[in-house]
């Protein structure tokens, strides 16, 4: 086990099956390397691998470089979206883990069809966005929203694959905009209030 580490630019920090981590900070151009259990990890720019049999706890992404990506067979509890990019892969699991935006983040849905985590925090600030590369943009591009008491479900569709998504605050449908990720997937993201100016 390892607890408080840092790891520099260009330093890296393995967990191996068995192995523990926790409190770890990785700085721009660090790695960590997640086969075992880590928890409460701080990516100041850093970079966090999760793979088969591994799970991360609680990370925190902060930075516009920092980036975690959840491998199939791996396992995310908890993270918090700072700024940088959390990819999920087709057989990542969440579960129920709470993803919480804060302020820029980036949440990238290989597969988002069976993503059955909870979303919070998602707003203008920056803004947020949510990338699903499984659902292809275009004319034939739906997007709707069911609201119920301080959440609701987001549905996106391309006619053929539909992402169910639960976010936890009030949002109506016209909150929304879905446009193309750039790589053949639907980008949501949530612009700000545009206040016209005093005549």
């Amino acid at each position: 086990s390892a607890s408080n580490t840092t790891v520099a630019s260009a330093g890296k920090e393995f967990i191996y099956a068995g192995g523990s981590a926790s409190g770890a900070t990785i700085a721009s151009g660090g790695t960590q390397y997640v086969y075992g259990s880590a928890t409460g990890t701080t990516l100041s720019g850093g970079t966090e691998y999760v793979y088969a049999g591994g799970t991360a706890s609680n990370t925190t992404i902060n930075g516009a470089d920092g980036f975690v990506k959840i491998n199939t067979g791996a396992t995310l509890s908890g993270v918090t979206l700072n700024g940088g990019t959390l990819e999920i892969t087709s057989g990542g699991s969440v579960g129920a883990a709470s993803l919480t935006f804060v302020s820029g983040g980036m949440l990238q849905l290989d597969n988002s069809q069976t993503f059955s985590g909870t979303i919070s925090g998602f707003n203008s600030t920056n803004p947020d966005k949510i990338d699903l590369v499984d659902i292809a943009f275009g004319a034939q591009t739906t997007l709707g929203y069911t609201s119920s008491t301080n959440s609701g479900t987001l549905q996106v569709s391309d006619g053929t694959h539909t992402a169910n998504l639960l976010l936890l605050g009030n949002y109506v449908a016209g909150n929304f905009t879905a446009q193309t990720d750039g790589h053949g997937g639907t980008l949501i993201t949530d612009p700000p209030v545009i206040t016209p100016p005093h005549s």
